[in-house]
């Protein structure tokens, strides 16, 4: 912020970052475009990251609420198969003529089957590659860059500060509910640290929540994105808030149908295996998870529990996720 001016900064159609590096190392030469070609090569790493982080996350959070059995096809969108290495080096293993030719090489340790596999949450990729492809082709008559601007508005709005308000929301419900127990389970930790810092995050995600329903006016107007109408990034994004909780309740009315006319219950059970890595003094890691969602009768319930909790004949599917 003291590189850059003042006037460049309440500029709206100014990028402080090209501009950061176009004043630092726009020095060595005045006709030269140094600090735009290395702010370009920061801006491709740095997207590339957030491309490769993003896809893992999303892609992990998809295949957790096909786990939850709300998702059409969850035992598609919630197992992990192997597409790694280890089943291509499988598979040239059992044709005769790949051996012959690169039989030394297929032999080698690096090239062992087992130091390869991994298992990959194949349909929760598929289902996040065809909400990003939603995106592109909704998007695709817009300018590059008010589609860019557009988007990363959206996405600051519903998760950064929507989901903040909700995170900041339930710190202090656990902070403040004497029922919750939350003091005695963060024992020498200032408490009125921990508050003050709840309450500032609260605040600080919901000013933008709030705010971006008023439409700038006045001395705010010249700093205002004139390229995106004001109201779309609140309306797309509880639109798509929206969405996911009506998607939320309709299945829960669905089930509540079945269970008046079939008399079955919804259920989702989890048994997670634990084991330590490395095994004798290692953090215990959950090496994979067993997950049952089926109708159960109401009849059963009382028989599962006692017996455990596993739902057996009663289940209309199960299946075993591997990590």
């Amino acid at each position: 912020m003291s590189i850059v001016p003042i006037a460049d900064q309440l500029n709206e159609q100014m990028n402080l970052a090209e501009r950061f590096f176009e004043l630092t190392f726009g020095k060595l030469n005045v006709a030269d475009n140094t600090g735009q070609r290395i702010f370009s090569a920061f801006l491709a790493v740095s997207s590339f990251g957030n491309i490769v982080v993003m896809t893992y996350t999303a892609a992990r959070v998809k295949q957790e609420i096909a786990k939850e059995g709300i998702l059409p096809f969850p035992k598609f969108f919630a197992m992990n198969r192997d597409v790694s290495l280890a089943r291509f080096l499988r598979w040239a293993n059992c044709r005769p003529i790949l051996p012959r030719l690169f039989g030394r090489m297929l032999k080698s340790r690096w090239f062992v089957p087992e130091g390869h596999s991994e298992e990959t949450p194949v349909g929760a990729l598929i289902l996040h590659f065809g909400s990003c492809l939603v995106l592109i082709l909704v998007t695709y008559r817009v300018e590059p860059t008010n589609t860019y601007r557009l988007l990363a508005k959206v996405y600051t709005y519903s998760v950064h500060a929507f989901f903040g308000v909700l995170l900041a929301g339930g710190i202090l419900r656990l902070r403040l509910n004497r029922k919750e127990g939350w003091r005695k389970k963060t024992i020498g930790i200032n408490p009125q640290l921990s508050v003050m810092s709840a309450i500032v995050y609260l605040l600080g995600s919901l000013f933008p929540v709030i705010v971006s329903w008023v439409e700038p006016s006045g001395e705010l107007e010249r700093f205002a994105d004139t390229k995106i109408h004001w109201y779309l990034v609140p309306l797309l994004s509880w639109s798509a808030i929206a969405f996911g909780a009506l998607w939320w309740l309709g299945f829960l009315v669905f089930a509540k149908r079945i269970e008046k006319r079939n008399g079955t219950i919804f259920m989702i059970q989890r048994d997670p295996a634990i084991a330590r890595d490395p095994p004798i003094n290692g953090s215990p890691i959950q090496v994979n998870e067993t997950v049952y969602l089926g109708w159960v009768t109401k009849e059963n319930i009382t028989t599962m529990q006692a017996s455990g909790g596993r739902q057996g004949e009663s289940s209309r599917h199960d299946f075993v996720l591997q990590w």
